[in-house]
């Protein structure tokens, strides 16, 4: 969660809402989800990608998530 405060508090007001857009959620669920310390799996999976891998689904959910070495950080395959 530290790397998704960090993330989060870096972006200008613009980028925040343009990230609470991607990731289809409000200010007030991110800061609670980061509080907490917990998301659920679908949520990790599109703060992934919104955050273009910088904030990955492992990090949020190292209980259900577990990256393989064969793939990114966005879980595509790589050779």
């Amino acid at each position: 969660m530290k790397r998704l405060r960090t993330y989060f508090n870096s972006l200008s007001p613009t980028g925040r809402a343009a990230f609470l857009a991607d990731v289809g959620t409000s200010e007030s669920y991110i800061r609670k989800a980061i509080s907490v310390g917990s998301v659920g799996p679908h949520m990790a999976i599109r703060i992934e990608r919104a955050t273009n891998g910088s904030v990955t689904r492992e990090e949020l959910r190292p209980d259900i998530f577990h990256r393989s070495s064969s793939q990114d950080p966005l879980g595509r395959k790589t050779t």
